[in-house]
């Protein structure tokens, strides 16, 4: 985007309309795949992870982390 000064010295961006094409299903994968991978790190690890469960943040223990498979 092009920004463009005013006369107050600060900068505002100039209206311009950019469209973005996502492949959406393709971005669910990866993030879902991420999330997989850094929970198995953690089991791993030894380290707990956090979680909304019921509304309310808990705190999971490593030996409480059930394995999923992928998919």
């Amino acid at each position: 985007m092009k920004r463009t000064s005013s006369s107050n010295g600060k900068y505002k961006i100039a209206s311009e309309i950019s469209t973005f094409n996502f492949d959406v299903p393709a971005l669910v994968r990866a993030a879902r795949s991420a999330v997989r991978e850094a929970v198995r790190q953690h089991k791993r690890a030894g380290h707990s992870i956090a979680a909304v469960v019921d509304g309310k943040v808990v705190t999971i223990p490593a030996s409480r982390i059930k394995a999923r498979r992928a998919g």
